[in-house]
């Protein structure tokens, strides 16, 4: 068994290691975009629904044919469909009986994250790199808000993978890495993906991720760590 020393004396231990550090470390650059986009989301649902709901639970939401008897939900509910990407989202992450309340953008953000176990999580500081990137790559709202095509499905040759993508693979990568090892090539590969999304100029510079300190800085902190 190798000791924690020598973990750190093996070059592609250590460039396996930094890929992790990295990976948080644009998660943290996320934060601050993704907040301010659910946060517009929220608000503009409940503009135009105009009222609230507190009575509709998730198990009836999600029901085809229901109709919340106040009228509310049913339309919350299709506003939130209607984004997704591919029209069916996660009902085990969100809880319809807080999509109303201060923190109901999150939990209207996480019907976008296709995987479960997001669930119990209130703030997208507690939510990982693959939940994060998974509600940017369904939330079709984002396709105003960065500069380039979402990918949909598998990369094909009309349709090649883009930074979002290539994150996510990114994230597969590493945390399904069977020897933890990480060659010079691909950390550099893994750092120049995470470095352009953080600076992607968007399709309006002033809502971009170019345009956010948090994202910037988290640039500033990936070239520390690659060096």
């Amino acid at each position: 068994m190798a000791s924690l020393a020598g973990v750190f004396k093996e070059k592609e231990r250590t460039n396996w290691l930094k890929a992790w550090l990295a990976l948080d470390i644009a998660k943290l650059g996320f934060e601050n975009f993704v907040t301010s986009e659910s946060q517009n989301f929220h608000d503009h649902i409940y503009d135009q629904v105009r009222s609230t709901c507190t009575s509709c639970t998730t198990k009836n939401v999600r029901k085809i044919f229901f109709i919340c008897p106040m009228q509310i939900c049913n339309k919350v509910r299709e506003k939130i469909i209607t984004e997704h990407r591919y029209n069916s989202g996660s009902w085990n992450n969100t809880d319809a009986q807080k999509w109303q309340t201060n923190r109901g953008y999150c939990e209207i953000a996480k019907f976008y994250i296709q995987t479960d176990g997001y669930a119990a999580k209130t703030s997208f500081q507690e939510i990982d790199f693959n939940g994060v990137v998974s509600y940017m790559l369904n939330c079709k709202r984002f396709e105003s808000l960065l500069s380039f095509p979402i990918t949909t499905g598998n990369p094909t040759t009309h349709m090649p993978a883009c930074l979002l993508y290539k994150a996510r693979e990114i994230h597969k990568a590493v945390r399904h890495s069977a020897d933890m090892k990480l060659s010079d090539r691909d950390l550099q590969d893994y750092f120049k993906t995470l470095k352009e999304l953080l600076r992607d100029p968007g399709k309006i510079l002033s809502l971009s991720l170019s345009h956010d300190s948090h994202a910037q800085n988290a640039v500033k902190k990936l070239e520390k760590v690659v060096c």
